[in-house]
């Protein structure tokens, strides 16, 4: 019987996904640090205020994140294949993102409707 589904990676291959985590990681922790000092500027109307506390705790929970990635990265063989579920895929940074979606509504701009049956 077959339980789940796993798909191959090398080693390399998943090294190269955790790498670009840990630096996608490394450049928030570096906004977080500038937000702190005060160089970043908010863009939008919707701006809020939280403690210098709050983004420290943010920076650790980060940082704990890099150290976890970093475990699992040095211990990966690059030419050796790994067996990666749904799971694993995501920790591995393996899955593609899910697009975005934030539309900002028109007042000028006419809605459109869709009507659809039931299922």
């Amino acid at each position: 019987m077959i339980q789940g589904l796993k798909s191959a990676f090398t080693g390399e291959e998943i090294i190269r996904s955790l790498d670009a985590r840990i630096e996608a990681k490394r450049a928030a922790i570096e906004f977080r640090r500038d937000e702190i000092r005060g160089t970043v500027q908010p863009v939008g109307d919707n701006v809020w205020q939280v403690s210098a506390e709050e983004v420290e705790d943010e920076i650790e929970d980060i940082e704990h994140s890099i150290m976890t990635l970093i475990l699992i990265r040095d211990r990966l063989l690059p030419g050796e294949t790994y067996l990666l579920g749904r799971k694993e895929l995501g920790q591995a940074g393996l899955m593609p993102q899910r697009p975005e979606r934030v539309r900002a509504l028109d007042p000028e701009k006419e809605m459109r409707w869709v009507t659809r049956a039931t299922r």
